[in-house]
């Protein structure tokens, strides 16, 4: 691919709507030990979903696990982050899990998508992206979080 074009109008909208699409309903993986912790009785099985997943967004949110939740060990086997293709299967007479990925084709792709630029696209549904959010008691940034969610 090429190089963004950083002057190009349109790289600059698509890359400020998807920052409000992120912010607006998107939990930061600095977030999830913190999130884990308000969990009582530990779940047996915890997947985070809501983030995108990569190995440094991984590092970021184990981090947050190791900081906010001593008792690592109460969410079952390990923490479970979701990735394309998850299958999960929990045994319902012993309640093991066992994480595995489907078989699919290794080099398909989503299509992209193009939107004309000469069409008007709705007006969002919110004008704000945290309109839609109670912000009183929402998770605060702490050590090693960034505004980036690394």
């Amino acid at each position: 691919m090429p190089a963004p074009d950083y002057s190009n109008p349109m790289y600059v909208a698509t890359v400020a709507r998807m920052k409000d699409v992120q912010a607006s309903s998107h939990t930061p993986q600095g977030a999830y030990g913190f999130l884990l912790s308000q969990i009582n009785p530990r779940p047996r099985l915890a997947v985070s979903t809501h983030f995108p997943v990569a190995d440094d967004t991984v590092h970021c949110a184990m981090n947050s696990v190791a900081q906010y939740v001593s008792d690592i060990g109460g969410l079952g086997e390990k923490p479970t982050f979701s990735s394309d293709r998850m299958l999960i299967s929990v045994n319902h007479k012993t309640g093991a899990t066992r994480q595995r990925k489907a078989a699919t084709l290794d080099f398909g792709s989503s299509p992209l998508v193009w939107i004309d630029p000469t069409k008007k696209l709705s007006p969002p549904k919110y004008a704000d992206p945290y309109m839609q959010l109670e912000r009183f008691e929402e998770y605060k940034p702490s050590d090693g979080y960034y505004d980036t969610g690394y």
